[in-house]
């Protein structure tokens, strides 16, 4: 089987250059070249984790950004209402299409962050170092406004987090904006989604027989209501109809 039928980058060959010409692909270990969209230029890292459906990109004098996909919103998805699933803001938040996430710093284990401690080889920016994650979609992060990157640093205090300031703001936004895209250009994005999604999948099992295993409950309760209500509804019709 060939690296074109997998989906995973073609070995052996470092002039390979993926589809937008953003960058070239490299030996692991080696820069490659990426240009943000305000033109500025940034030297890269990268390393695929093919366990967590992840790759971590390292900024050469900024630090590391992971980014994977995001599919949490399916959840909600199955939770809304009808009402809601024909709300503008719903149809709209669903046709935006392909969610990531990065998380500031190298996050190479399962789980949420401890505390509100940075993640090792988290960025500095400006002075200022980068801290918790931010989800948004591939869409968002091409428009190039930076609205859609919510970025905080650690506060004086042990469990509180501030915005950063504007600059810093603008400038993770463009990093950002040239990692997403060469990630969706990625030959191996489909490998690690797949990835990414099998990690989470007995999790999400677990959860979904949970529900319905509760509606159902509910829906038995609701029945029997239903039985008693029938039942009273019968003694009454009786009572109406017994000969005075």
């Amino acid at each position: 089987m060939t690296a074109a039928t997998t989906g995973d980058p073609r070995p052996g060959d470092p002039d390979w250059e993926y589809p937008t010409g953003e960058g070239r692909r490299s030996p692991a270990g080696e820069l490659i070249a990426l240009v943000c969209p305000d033109g500025r230029s940034i030297q890269v890292t990268e390393e695929p984790d093919y366990d967590l459906g992840r790759v971590y990109y390292r900024v050469e004098k900024v630090g590391t950004f992971t980014l994977s996909m995001d599919d949490h919103h399916e959840v909600y998805d199955v939770t809304k209402t009808d009402e809601h699933r024909s709300s503008r803001g719903y149809r709209a938040s669903a046709e935006r299409g392909y969610v990531m996430e990065v998380h500031y710093g190298r996050k190479d284990h399962v789980g949420r962050q401890g505390g509100y401690d940075p993640l090792p080889d988290a960025p500095t920016l400006y002075g200022v170092e980068l801290f918790a994650s931010c989800v948004y979609t591939a869409s968002d992060a091409t428009r190039h406004n930076g609205w859609w990157a919510p970025v905080v640093r650690r506060a004086t205090g042990a469990t509180t987090a501030e915005d950063v300031p504007p600059g810093t703001r603008k400038r993770t936004a463009m990093i950002v904006c040239a990692l997403t895209t060469h990630w969706m250009a990625r030959p191996d994005r489909a490998r690690l989604d797949a990835v990414a999604r099998a990690r989470r999948a007995p999790a999400r099992i677990a959860s979904a027989r949970r529900e319905i295993a509760r509606i159902e409950a509910e829906i038995a309760k609701r029945r029997a209501q239903i039985d008693d209500w029938n039942a009273y509804l019968a003694r009454q019709e009786d009572a109406l109809n017994a000969p005075s």
